[in-house]
C-alpha cells in the first residue's frame, strides 16, 4: 500500500504555509484512496509580529498548533519491507504508479500544491478537525483577516490594500441588511518603530539591508468609520480558530487564510484570487462588486438550517 506524509524538515517557514501543506497532503491521500501518516510542524521560522518585535521565536506555538491540527494516521508496518522516497512535489502519475504496486511505500512529501491546484475539488472533501465548526447562532460573525506583519519588509506585493477590505465590508453590510451581524478584524501591529535586519526572526536574510517599520504603516484609521471589533496581536493559534469558525471569512492573500478556508465547515469564504487555486465553494472576490453579485449565494449559505 502507498502512504503519504509531510516532510516537516525541509522547509520550516510559517505556520500557515506548513499547515496548508499538511492539509493538502492529507486531502490528496483521501482523494486518491491511499494511506496517510501524520507529521506535524517541527520548526517555525516566522511566528508573527510580536516574535518579530522581540527578535525571537515562541517555542510554545509549535505544540499548540500541532494539537490543533492532529489528523488520524492509517496503520502502517514500519518494518524492513517498507520502501521510502522523498518527493519534492507530488503528482498524479507518481501516485498512480506506486499505488498499483503491491509493496508498501512511504512518500515523504514537501509540496502537494501543484496537484491540488490542478484539481481544486480535492479541497472539498473536508477533514475530521473540528475547529472549523460554526455556532450558527446570531449575530452573523464576519472574520476579516488583514495580513500584515513582516510583509512590510518582505513580499509586500502580497498585501491587499485597506481600501479593498473597506469596500468589501461595506458591500457585506449592504448584502446582510437588517440581519444581525458583527465584523471582527484580525491583524498585527508593532508597538513601536522597529529596525528589521536581514538576520531578524522570520526574515531569513531575504533583505539586503535593515528596514525601519513604523506601527502607523497599518493605517487602521481607514476602518474608523465602520462598526468593527478589533483583534490586534492576538494569539495566532487562537486567530486561526476564529477565522475558521466564523460564519463569513473575508480572507487575505495568505496561506493562513487559505488554511482557515479549508477547515471551515459551511458558511462563506470570500477570497481574492491567489497563487493557489480556490476551492470550488469559495467566492472569488476581487472587490465589492463580486460580493454584491454573489448576494444570493451568500444569503443562502448563511440561512438557518432546520
Amino acid at each position: 500500500m502507498l502512504y503519504l506524509t509531510y516532510d516537516n524538515s525541509s522547509l520550516t517557514d510559517g505556520a500557515g504555509a506548513q499547515i496548508q501543506r499538511i492539509l493538502s497532503i492529507y486531502l490528496v491521500a483521501k482523494f486518491y484512496d491511499v494511506g496517510y501518516i501524520h507529521q506535524g510542524i517541527k520548526e517555525l521560522s516566522y511566528q508573527g509580529v510580536q516574535c518579530l518585535e522581540q527578535n525571537q521565536g515562541d517555542p510554545a506555538q509549535i505544540p499548540t498548533y500541532n494539537a490543533l491540527i492532529e489528523l488520524p494516521s492509517d496503520p502502517i508496518d514500519l518494518g524492513t519491507n517498507l520502501q521510502v522516497f522523498k518527493i519534492f512535489d507530488i503528482s498524479e502519475p507518481i501516485l498512480n504508479e506506486f499505488k498499483a504496486q503491491q509493496k508498501n511505500t512511504l512518500f515523504i512529501i514537501q509540496f502537494a500544491g501543484t496537484l491540488v491546484d490542478s484539481k481544486p475539488q480535492i479541497l472539498e472533501q473536508g477533514t475530521p478537525l473540528t475547529l472549523g465548526i460554526r455556532t450558527r447562532q446570531p449575530p452573523i460573525k464576519i472574520a476579516v483577516h488583514v495580513r500584515r506583519g513582516e510583509l512590510f519588509v518582505v513580499d509586500s506585493d502580497r498585501m491587499l490594500p485597506n481600501s479593498y477590505y473597506v469596500g468589501c465590508i461595506e458591500a457585506l453590510r449592504t448584502v446582510l441588511g437588517d440581519l444581525p451581524h458583527e465584523f471582527h478584524l484580525y491583524t498585527e501591529q508593532l508597538s513601536k518603530p522597529l529596525v528589521v535586519s536581514p538576520s531578524h526572526h522570520g526574515i531569513c536574510n531575504r533583505i539586503a539591508a535593515p528596514i525601519t517599520v513604523d506601527p502607523t504603516a497599518t493605517h487602521l484609521e481607514d476602518f474608523a468609520h465602520l462598526p468593527i471589533v478589533y483583534h490586534i496581536n492576538e494569539s495566532p493559534v487562537e486567530t486561526l480558530k476564529e477565522l475558521a469558525s466564523a460564519d463569513v471569512l473575508l480572507a487575505s492573500r495568505s496561506s493562513f487564510s487559505y488554511v482557515a478556508g479549508i477547515l471551515k465547515q459551511g458558511g462563506v469564504v470570500l477570497f481574492h484570487p491567489f497563487w493557489h487555486s480556490l476551492a470550488p465553494r469559495w467566492i472569488p472576490t476581487r472587490g465589492p462588486a463580486d460580493i454584491l453579485n454573489a448576494a444570493p449565494q451568500i444569503l443562502k449559505a448563511l440561512a438557518p438550517t432546520s
